[in-house]
């Protein structure tokens, strides 16, 4: 039996997925057991998390993380739609500031994953939810960067799920309509994968995770 740690905010909790058996943490441990693999998912995310969310509930006893085998990590996605909310109510503070304390925190959360001898650890990229707003590619554009970045520093694999998602938003995204950031901020769109989207999720993170720990 191994254990599959994974760590993020409302899209690792499963929100808008039918049920938790759809959500991508349970369809990675079930792809695992038809392989021959029993595993068992742990899942620390909430809605609305952040970086700063995630960062503070491990580092206050980050030991759990020391019974897993693998630990995916998802996260950023709130912050950047923190970011933008606050900045229609005042006036905006540069999002290089952000995108700073965003990599800090990643690194502090890939690190302390790191510190407790997780043997593999997978860092999940941010697919777009507004493919069609170009200030929303640009910013996920960034944050992916530094995602890779901090991955890279802290010798984690990267899972590109953007590049899963990208040209296939329509099919994988709940109540997704014309892919423009206006539409939410209308209450119009939603930003969560639907089931096909879980699913597409947990095949990219099973054909990284299967290698690494099959029986030789």
């Amino acid at each position: 039996m191994i254990n599959y740690i994974a760590l993020g905010d409302s899209i690792t909790f499963g929100q808008k997925a039918s049920s938790s058996i759809k959500a991508y943490p349970t369809r990675v441990t079930t792809m695992l057991k038809l392989k021959g693999i029993q595993a068992k998912r742990i899942v620390i995310a909430e809605p609305n998390w952040t970086s700063a969310d995630l960062a503070e509930e491990i580092y206050i006893d980050p030991s759990f993380l020391g019974c897993a085998k693998v630990v995916t990590v998802w996260i950023g996605g709130n912050d950047l739609i923190h970011y933008g909310l606050s900045s229609l109510q005042e006036p905006a503070k540069p999002i290089q500031e952000m995108m700073k304390n965003f990599k800090k925190r990643l690194d502090l959360i890939l690190g302390l994953v790191r510190l407790m001898k997780v043997k593999h650890i997978i860092c999940c990229t941010q697919y777009n939810p507004f493919p069609n707003t170009v200030i929303a590619v640009d910013a996920i554009g960034i944050l992916n960067e530094l995602i890779i970045a901090s991955a890279t520093t802290n010798s984690c694999q990267v899972a590109r799920v953007d590049q899963w998602f990208s040209g296939h938003e329509h099919r994988l995204i709940y109540g997704y309509r014309g892919g423009k950031a206006e539409d939410a901020l209308r209450g119009f769109a939603d930003v969560h994968p639907n089931d096909q989207g879980h699913e597409v999720i947990a095949a990219g993170l099973f054909s990284t995770i299967y290698p690494l720990i099959r029986p030789r």
